[in-house]
């Protein structure tokens, strides 16, 4: 039996009283009561350390995985008594972790005063988590056993994937051949020739075209086109049924990296850019340029989870209208096979260039891997790249930005 310091306590009140009761000596029962009263005055003092505390939390909207952010705790003793030798701690959900000692200790706090602590919280990955709680503890004087309240207060924290470097994937001559024309305007940069015009001052004299300027009888400025890609796609499959993998080591988690990286990717270009991602909830973006709608992306992702049965063919032709000469299109999926190739080939007929990145099942969970073989997942590449798509095998057995440095060192 494991006796605690109250055990001992109340034995020890027993005693005296017992030994005052044989030997009629009145001052034992004086320290039996005295002794006896410590484990409900503790009790009572600890308990009241503990009320009359308020606690306001302060932290960022929103955040990145992996980055810690700072968390701000106001304490405020709005009691009559002073405080002494408690704890403030943050209940926290899974994938939220501190950096550090998790609680903060308040060693004294006068009536009316309030004391600033802070703390590190770093998330571990991706999504959106409500902070629902604030624990306060405080021990009784002697140590016999900590009381503790909790303070409800809901706050929410978006943790964005956090976006890799990755090589150039929006490229003008990925839209070559696709249905939607390219963006064209005049300049003195393009590669093809637009036409000439009177040289103006202010024009740069490099671009003066001396044979034309010689028979005009005056100075001609040549322009000439320069071509961009009018838009980028990114279509992340969120069909439960396809997905493997747990935690951060998983094709969704690997797939909604890859997707933010792309769109970041696309915005920093200056390249209106859309989302398609529809599970049980669609979070799909329509086109958007930079700015605030980079955040507007992040966030979709941050919320996005893999828990329907929608088939991504069934998803592209409900947004069929969205995908018509849509430009450059990225695909995000773990699915091989017909379907997918069918799905390859539409997207195409639509008039769109097409990059596809298959994420190899079996080597994030080959437990649960639809297709056992990663030669099948390599197979399934070469068949998209002969339908003229770019395509890429990602492989969870190594980190997301080690597939992009394979690839680029097996290019030089």
């Amino acid at each position: 039996m494991r006796l605690h310091k109250w055990h001992m306590i109340i034995w020890g009140s027993l005693f005296l009283l017992t030994v005052g009761l044989v030997l009629h000596v009145y001052q034992l029962f004086y320290m039996a009561a005295a002794w006896g009263l410590v484990v409900p005055l503790g009790y009572l003092l600890a308990r009241l350390n503990v009320r009359n505390l308020e606690v306001a939390r302060s932290l960022p909207h929103h955040t990145a995985a992996g980055e810690p952010i700072a968390v701000i705790l106001a304490v405020h003793n709005r009691g009559r008594g002073r405080r002494f030798l408690f704890t403030i701690e943050d209940i926290l959900p899974e994938g939220l972790t501190v950096a550090g000692q998790p609680g903060q200790l308040v060693t004294d706090l006068a009536p009316g005063a309030t004391r600033v602590l802070g703390y590190q919280l770093l998330p571990e990955r991706r999504g959106v988590y409500q902070l629902c709680e604030i624990q306060l503890s405080a021990p009784d004087l002697l140590g016999m056993y900590e009381l503790s309240r909790r303070l409800q207060q809901s706050q929410e924290l978006i943790v964005y994937p956090k976006p890799i470097s990755l090589p150039p994937i929006w490229t003008p001559t990925a839209a070559r051949g696709a249905g939607r024309t390219a963006a064209r305007r005049k300049s003195h940069q393009g590669t093809d020739l637009y036409g000439v015009r009177e040289y103006v001052p202010g024009d740069d004299l490099r671009h003066i075209h001396w044979k034309v300027s010689a028979h005009a009888n005056q100075l001609v400025i040549t322009e000439r086109e320069e071509q961009r890609s009018l838009a980028a796609t990114v279509i992340l499959d969120l069909s439960g049924t396809v997905h493997v993998g747990e935690g951060n080591h998983s094709t969704l988690e690997y797939g909604v990296t890859l997707a933010a990286s792309l769109l970041v990717q696309a915005l920093a270009q200056h390249t209106p850019t859309q989302l398609i991602a529809e599970g049980e909830q669609d979070f799909t973006m329509p086109f958007a340029g930079a700015g605030a709608a980079k955040h507007d992306f992040l966030e979709a992702l941050a919320r996005a989870q893999a828990n329907d049965t929608l088939d991504l063919l069934d998803v592209a032709q409900r947004h069929q209208s969205q995908l018509t000469a849509a430009g450059s299109v990225a695909v995000i999926t773990p699915q091989i096979g017909t379907k997918m190739l069918k799905l390859a080939a539409a997207l195409r007929s639509w008039g769109n260039a097409v990059s596809w990145f298959v994420l190899a099942a079996p080597t994030f969970d080959y437990a649960t891997a639809p297709h056992k073989s990663v030669q099948s997942y390599d197979n399934f590449v070469q068949a998209l790249r002969r339908g003229g798509c770019q395509a890429y095998l990602i492989r969870g057995d190594v980190e997301l930005a080690a597939n992009f440095r394979r690839w680029q060192r097996a290019a030089v």
